[in-house]
């Protein structure tokens, strides 16, 4: 996957951030945009286009995310 660069202000922000929580840049990006897209595109629409893509390539829904499905439905 592509990695993209933030803007300096937001570099800025996330850095301090991580500096003071202890966590790692990518745990914090991933839920951000986790969060961002089920806020944008709803529980519904990301659960079908799960199911699609799982059924595509052939895998389970945990497998495709690395995690449990249910906790993209949990926010």
């Amino acid at each position: 996957m592509a990695k993209y660069r933030l803007n300096d202000q937001l570099e800025y922000l996330l850095k301090d951030y991580l500096d003071q929580e202890g966590l790692e840049r990518d745990v914090v990006v991933n839920q951000a945009v986790k969060e961002y897209l089920i806020k944008k595109m709803g529980k519904k629409e990301i659960a079908r286009l799960l199911k699609e893509e799982a059924a595509e390539e052939n895998y389970s829904l945990e497998r495709l995310l690395g995690t449990n499905f249910d906790s993209w439905l949990e926010l």
